[in-house]
Protein backbone atom coordinates (compact mmCIF):
# COMPACT_ATOMS: atom_id res chain seq x y z
CA UNK A 1 0.00 0.00 0.00
CA UNK A 2 2.83 2.35 0.89
CA UNK A 3 4.73 1.61 -2.75
CA UNK A 4 1.96 2.09 -4.65
CA UNK A 5 1.32 5.93 -2.42
CA UNK A 6 4.52 6.61 -3.43
CA UNK A 7 3.87 5.19 -6.99
CA UNK A 8 0.54 7.56 -7.61
CA UNK A 9 2.16 10.28 -6.07
CA UNK A 10 5.34 10.33 -8.31
CA UNK A 11 3.19 9.90 -11.45
CA UNK A 12 0.74 12.85 -9.97
CA UNK A 13 3.70 15.15 -9.49
CA UNK A 14 5.06 14.11 -12.72
CA UNK A 15 1.79 15.03 -14.76
CA UNK A 16 2.05 18.62 -12.58
CA UNK A 17 5.61 18.87 -13.63
CA UNK A 18 4.80 18.46 -16.94
CA UNK A 19 1.78 20.86 -17.10
CA UNK A 20 3.56 23.63 -15.53
CA UNK A 21 6.56 22.92 -18.12
CA UNK A 22 3.75 23.15 -21.14
CA UNK A 23 2.66 26.09 -19.29
CA UNK A 24 5.84 27.87 -19.72
CA UNK A 25 6.87 27.08 -22.77
CA UNK A 26 3.34 28.50 -24.09
CA UNK A 27 4.11 32.01 -22.17
CA UNK A 28 8.06 31.73 -23.92
CA UNK A 29 6.32 31.21 -27.59
CA UNK A 30 3.65 34.25 -27.15
CA UNK A 31 6.08 36.18 -24.73
CA UNK A 32 3.80 37.12 -21.79
CA UNK A 33 5.59 38.41 -18.90
CA UNK A 34 2.56 38.62 -16.48
CA UNK A 35 1.46 36.50 -13.49
CA UNK A 36 -1.73 34.40 -14.54
CA UNK A 37 -4.83 33.72 -11.95
CA UNK A 38 -3.43 30.29 -11.62
CA UNK A 39 -0.19 30.62 -10.81
CA UNK A 40 -0.49 30.46 -7.39
CA UNK A 41 -2.52 27.13 -7.59
CA UNK A 42 0.06 25.50 -9.61
CA UNK A 43 2.86 26.63 -7.28
CA UNK A 44 0.82 25.72 -4.38
CA UNK A 45 0.69 22.30 -5.86
CA UNK A 46 4.30 21.88 -7.12
CA UNK A 47 5.19 22.24 -3.34
CA UNK A 48 2.50 20.13 -1.79
CA UNK A 49 3.17 17.67 -4.11
CA UNK A 50 6.97 17.42 -3.37
CA UNK A 51 6.02 17.26 0.12
CA UNK A 52 3.75 14.10 -0.43
CA UNK A 53 5.94 12.64 -2.14
CA UNK A 54 9.02 13.18 0.38
CA UNK A 55 6.35 11.99 3.44
CA UNK A 56 5.64 8.80 1.73
CA UNK A 57 8.78 7.85 1.35
CA UNK A 58 9.59 8.77 4.78
CA UNK A 59 6.42 6.38 5.63
CA UNK A 60 8.05 3.45 3.72
CA UNK A 61 10.90 4.02 5.35
CA UNK A 62 9.52 4.17 9.08
CA UNK A 63 7.43 0.93 7.78
CA UNK A 64 10.60 -0.74 6.43
CA UNK A 65 12.41 -0.39 9.44
CA UNK A 66 9.45 -1.15 11.79
CA UNK A 67 9.16 -4.61 9.93
CA UNK A 68 13.69 -5.32 10.41
CA UNK A 69 13.59 -3.80 14.22
CA UNK A 70 10.65 -4.87 15.65
CA UNK A 71 8.93 -7.88 13.50
CA UNK A 72 7.03 -9.32 16.74
CA UNK A 73 4.53 -5.98 16.86
CA UNK A 74 2.00 -6.63 14.50
CA UNK A 75 0.21 -3.04 15.06
CA UNK A 76 3.17 -1.96 12.59
CA UNK A 77 2.00 -4.36 10.18
CA UNK A 78 -1.46 -3.62 9.63
CA UNK A 79 -3.35 -2.28 6.93
CA UNK A 80 -4.68 0.34 9.27
CA UNK A 81 -1.51 1.75 10.33
CA UNK A 82 -0.32 2.03 7.02
CA UNK A 83 -3.78 4.12 6.09
CA UNK A 84 -3.22 6.10 8.92
CA UNK A 85 0.93 6.62 7.98
CA UNK A 86 -1.02 7.78 4.34
CA UNK A 87 -3.61 9.94 5.41
CA UNK A 88 -1.48 11.82 7.63
CA UNK A 89 1.23 12.24 5.12
CA UNK A 90 -1.47 13.45 2.67
CA UNK A 91 -3.07 15.62 5.29
CA UNK A 92 -0.03 17.23 6.55
CA UNK A 93 1.26 17.90 2.86
CA UNK A 94 -1.62 19.96 1.89
CA UNK A 95 -1.89 21.65 4.77
CA UNK A 96 1.86 22.52 4.91
CA UNK A 97 2.20 25.62 2.07
CA UNK A 98 -1.70 26.84 2.60
CA UNK A 99 0.55 29.41 5.36
CA UNK A 100 2.61 30.73 1.49
CA UNK A 101 -0.68 31.38 -0.10
CA UNK A 102 -1.66 34.09 2.27
CA UNK A 103 1.63 35.46 3.03
CA UNK A 104 2.20 35.87 -0.53
CA UNK A 105 4.89 33.51 -0.74
CA UNK A 106 4.56 32.44 -3.75
CA UNK A 107 5.36 34.86 -6.11
CA UNK A 108 5.60 34.90 -10.43
CA UNK A 109 9.69 34.82 -11.46
CA UNK A 110 9.26 36.83 -14.78
CA UNK A 111 12.70 35.75 -16.10
CA UNK A 112 11.64 32.03 -15.61
CA UNK A 113 8.09 32.41 -15.77
CA UNK A 114 7.32 29.96 -13.48
CA UNK A 115 5.35 30.42 -10.10
CA UNK A 116 7.83 29.85 -6.99
CA UNK A 117 8.95 30.75 -3.41
CA UNK A 118 11.55 33.74 -3.25
CA UNK A 119 14.05 31.86 -1.24
CA UNK A 120 14.67 29.49 -4.60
Amino acid sequence: MLVTNSYLTGFVLGIETLSMGLFTLQNDLKQIEYQDSLCIIRGYLSYSLCAVENYSFLAEALYRYMMVVYPNYLFWQSARTQLLFLCSTWIFALIFPVPFIFTGGIIYNVDNQICQLPFQ
